[in-house]
């Protein structure tokens, strides 16, 4: 595989988005707010491990920033993030259009 292939393959949102919990993750971050890991794994259905490599890459990518205070781990979404914004902005735009998603999907 050519460098160029590669690198480009590495800045694809399917490296990020491709998971289920990752993308249940961003919705619940973007439509409930700032929330703790147990929050996020209760609400997700993801078992905590794995919810917190998730949250890890979300971080890394800086999608997502971790708030520590009081004992208790936050994340919430990056706004200064401009992947952020765009993940944001499609997760509410979507959720306007008020229509069903359709039964076999």
């Amino acid at each position: 595989m050519r460098l160029q292939t590669k690198l480009i393959e590495n800045k694809l949102p399917s490296r990020l988005l491709s998971s289920k919990i990752v993308i249940k993750i961003l919705e619940e971050l973007v439509i409930d707010g700032p929330q703790t890991r147990t929050s996020l794994a209760r609400k997700t259905g993801s078992r905590y491990s794995k919810l917190v490599e998730y949250l890890d890459c979300l971080i890394n990518f800086g999608i997502v920033k971790e708030i520590k205070g009081g004992g208790a781990r936050i994340y919430l979404i990056n706004e200064e993030n401009p992947r952020s914004k765009i993940i944001k902005n499609f997760i509410l735009s979507w959720i306007s259009l008020n229509d069903e998603i359709p039964h076999g999907c």
